[in-house]
């Protein structure tokens, strides 16, 4: 772990808005930290869950994000649960499904099932039934 890892870890700690995770998010850049899938995944738990009327910016946080993995999938799916459109947690759901390389876990059929999929896939976590939603199985 480098210096500047723990600093950015700090101040993610204190931040409580928008404009000041937007400055930490730079800093984080500049010093190639969101290549580190820890430092990126603290850095869209932060803008997801922690801050207010940031979604949007998480969205894109995520996007830019090469490979995202689990925690990543499931942090933006709890943030958009979470939001005033919890409809594109679903959507999250199935593209990531469709296009991670990351299988969904538990965290992610908790967020899935109470964001109102499909009642046979919470009912059982069915591998059937999962495959008519996504590649996965």
């Amino acid at each position: 772990m480098s210096k500047a890892e723990p600093l950015c870890l700090s101040l993610l700690n204190i931040c409580k808005n928008l404009t000041t995770f937007k400055q930490i998010h730079a800093n984080a850049l500049k010093l190639g930290l969101e290549s580190d899938p820890f430092i990126a995944g603290k850095l869209l738990h932060h803008c997801a869950i922690s801050l207010s009327d940031s979604m949007d910016y998480a969205c894109r946080l995520f996007r830019y994000t090469p490979n995202p993995d689990v925690f990543m999938h499931n942090t933006l799916i709890r943030g958009l649960y979470e939001s005033d459109r919890p409809q594109n947690s679903l959507r999250m759901f199935i593209e990531m499904m469709r296009k991670s390389f990351s299988p969904p876990d538990s965290f992610t059929f908790r967020f899935y099932c109470q964001s109102g999929g499909e009642f046979e896939v919470c009912e059982s976590w069915n591998p059937v039934a999962l495959s008519s939603i996504g590649s996965w199985a």
